[in-house]
C-alpha cells in the first residue's frame, strides 16, 4: 500500500547561487556529480574539467585531456561514471562518448569515439585531487544522427544511438576488449530513450512509455568496421507506465535487485512511480502526479529525493521506503516544495543532482555553469534535523 503524506500548499523561493563557473558552449556541456558532491566533471568536446566544489577558489583544471586523435569539434555526448565500490579510497571508471558534429569545418566523415579513463582521489582533505589513467579509446562504426543515451557498469558500456542510413540500436561494450584494432560487443535493434546497465548481464530499456528488461545477448570480437544489424530480443520482464514519454533524467538507482527482481523508482510525463520489474509480475505506484507536463524539463531520481525541473520553477521532495514483512516496500513521501528557476538557466541543459551535498548543477547561460543549494531552503528537512 502506498502512503503519502498530507498536501501543503507549496511556498515560492529563490534559490541561492551557491556558484557560478565559466564554462565556455555550457549549453553544449555534459556533466557530472561525482558521489558526495564535491568533485564536478564537466566536457563539451572531448576534454574534461574538474573543479572542487568544496573550495570556492577552485577555477578548475584539466583532469582529461581531449584524445590527440579526435577532431576538437567533435562534441561530448555522454559522461558515464562507474565507482569502484571495493576500492580503499574514491576510485571510479569514467566513459567519454563523442558522437555529434559541433561546429566549423570537419573532414569528410570524422571518427567517433569512446573512452575509458581510471580516474582516483589522491591526497586527504583540501590537498586530494583527482587524477585519471587512460584504460582504453574505440571507434564506433558509422555516423550518428541523434544519441539518445549511455550507460556504464563493470566490464560494459552501451550506447543507445540512432546511425545513418541503419537505424536505432542498443551497442553493448565490454570495454576491456574493445580497442582500436578490435571490438568485443553485442548489438540489439531497439530504440532507447533511456538505458542502464545492471547486474546478472541484464540492462533497462526505456523507450516511450514502456520498461523492458532485458538480457545482455552473447558479446561476439569483432573488426570495428563492422556494422552488425542487430538482433531482436524478447525482454525477461516488461510494463507500460502511465503517460506517452520519459522524461530526461532517468531512473534512479536500484533500492533491491537480485536475479529475478528489481525495484526502483521513474518518471513519464504523467508522474513519477515505484517500479518493480520480475520475471512473473510487475507493477508500478504513484508517488507523485506531474500536472503541466508540457512544462516539465526534467526529473532526476535519487535514492531518497526527487527533483522535478521545470522552465521558471522547480520541484522537489523526498522519499523513504519502509520493509513491511513479506508484502514488500512501502513509500512514504515529503510535500513537495517549489522553488524559483532564474530565466538565465538553460532549460534544455540537462541538471545534475547528489543527495549527500543537497547540490544541484545546471547551465546559468550559454558561458556558464551555476552550482545551486536548493536543500537548505527545504523547512520539512530542517524541522526534522
Amino acid at each position: 500500500m502506498l502512503l503519502l503524506q498530507p498536501s501543503i500548499q507549496s511556498a515560492t523561493e529563490d534559490p541561492v547561487s551557491m556558484r557560478i563557473i565559466p564554462f565556455k558552449k555550457a549549453n553544449l556541456a555534459e556533466s557530472h556529480l561525482v558521489e558526495g558532491g564535491r568533485w564536478l566533471l564537466a566536457s563539451a568536446f572531448g576534454d574534461v574539467m574538474v573543479y572542487d566544489l568544496d573550495d570556492p577558489r577552485d577555477q578548475g583544471k584539466i583532469l582529461i585531456p581531449r584524445y590527440a586523435d579526435a577532431h576538437e569539434n567533435l562534441r561530448t555526448t555522454a559522461l558515464n561514471v562507474n565507482i569502484l565500490t571495493t576500492a580503499p579510497t574514491l576510485t571510479f571508471n569514467l566513459a567519454i562518448s563523442q558522437d555529434l558534429l559541433g561546429y566549423g569545418y570537419f573532414p569528410e566523415d570524422p571518427s567517433l569515439w569512446a573512452h575509458v579513463w581510471r580516474v582516483t582521489l589522491n591526497g586527504h582533505g583540501v590537498d586530494a585531487q583527482l587524477q585519471a589513467v587512460h584504460l582504453t579509446s574505440f571507434k564506433p562504426p558509422g555516423t550518428v544522427s541523434s544519441f539518445r543515451s549511455a550507460s556504464l557498469y563493470g566490464d560494459r558500456y552501451a550506447r543507445g544511438v540512432i546511425y545513418v542510413g541503419v537505424g536505432a540500436c542498443v551497442e553493448i561494450y565490454d570495454w576491456t576488449a574493445s580497442n582500436l584494432q578490435e571490438h568485443r560487443k553485442t548489438v540489439i535493434r531497439e530504440r532507447c530513450d533511456r538505458l542502464q546497465l545492471l547486474s546478472h548481464d541484464r540492462a533497462l530499456i526505456l523507450e516511450g512509455n514502456d520498461i523492458f528488461l532485458c538480457d545482455i545477448p552473447a558479446l561476439e570480437t569483432c573488426l570495428p568496421s563492422s556494422r552488425h544489424s542487430g538482433s531482436m530480443i524478447i525482454p525477461y520482464s516488461s510494463i507500460s507506465l502511465p503517460g506517452t514519454k520519459f522524461i530526461r533524467g532517468g531512473p534512479s538507482q536500484l533500492r533491491s535487485s537480485s536475479s529475478v527482481c528489481y525495484e526502483f523508482v521513474s518518471a513519464t510525463d504523467a508522474g513519477v512511480f515505484a517500479v518493480k520489474l520480475s520475471g512473473t509480475a510487475s507493477s508500478a505506484r504513484v508517488l507523485h502526479a506531474i500536472g503541466d507536463e508540457e512544462d516539465v524539463t526534467n526529473v532526476l531520481v535519487g535514492a531518497r529525493r526527487v527533483y522535478i525541473r521545470s522552465h521558471q520553477f522547480a520541484e522537489a521532495f523526498s522519499y523513504r521506503t519502509e520493509q513491511m514483512g513479506e508484502s514488500g516496500i512501502e513509500y512514504r513521501t515529503t510535500p513537495i516544495r517549489e522553488r524559483f528557476i532564474t530565466k538565465e538557466c538553460i532549460p534544455y541543459f540537462e541538471p545534475q543532482m547528489d543527495e549527500v551535498s543537497g547540490r544541484i548543477v545546471m547551465a546559468a547561460s550559454s558561458y556558464a555553469i551555476g552550482v545551486f543549494y536548493y536543500s537548505q531552503f527545504d523547512k520539512y528537512k530542517l524541522l526534522l534535523s
